[in-house]
């Protein structure tokens, strides 16, 4: 059995919650499969098991309030994690105002195409509250890359729903391709703050 064929199982047993709650819990910061699951749920739905509208609007809502829990966890508790991590040098907290500053030039965009990128979609919300991002733009680019992400994958899963096997090479497929992105992104942000000589002294 496929990985989507066990998605699939479990959204015959528990329907538009297990897409819902899957993504919700990604989105407020934990690692969790969501794409695989808004997939299937394009699946269930080419099958009859599921709307196809519904799945849509139950993952959009519930991975935009993912996102805003995110949002709200890292704003009221991102000081004090700061605080207890800005002794050790490379939290430093001159290198943090550096990213800082990183985020407030490209982390709107990132928020909207950070959906579609592993680790970045899981962490992109907490790290939009801990900075203190303004809610009103946060939300916004929030519900638009909430939007693309769950209907891009939604669609793919009903228009390749017949042919899963097909669908499992192409999801795993992109996978490997945005991991790899992911990747060099992290890596070129972890040289730009962690490693990279400053002037930031002890």
């Amino acid at each position: 059995m496929s990985n989507i064929d066990f998605y699939i199982q479990i959204i015959k047993s528990y329907g538009y919650i297990a897409v819902a709650l899957s993504v919700f819990v990604e989105s407020m910061g934990f690692p969790f499969p969501g794409e695989f699951l808004i997939v299937s749920g394009g699946i269930a739905a080419s099958l009859g098991v599921l709307d196809l509208e519904l799945v849509i609007i139950f993952t959009v809502i519930f991975a935009f309030l993912g996102y805003n829990t995110g949002y709200v966890l890292g704003r009221l508790f991102g000081d004090k994690v700061l605080n207890k991590i800005k002794r050790f040098k490379m939290f430093h907290p001159d290198r943090i105002n550096k990213m800082k500053s990183f985020y407030f030039k490209w982390g709107y965009k990132a928020i909207f195409i950070g959906r579609f990128l592993p680790v970045f979609r899981t962490y992109m919300s907490l790290l939009s509250g801990i900075f203190k991002a303004p809610y009103h733009v946060f939300a916004v680019y929030n519900f638009l890359g909430t939007a693309a992400w769950v209907s891009t994958f939604t669609f793919l899963g009903y228009l390749l729903g017949e042919n899963i096997e097909l669908l499992n090479t192409v999801m795993y497929s992109f996978k490997g391709i945005i991991i790899a992105i992911a990747a060099l992104i992290t890596i070129f942000l972890v040289y730009s703050f962690f490693i990279k000589k400053d002037n930031i002294s002890d």
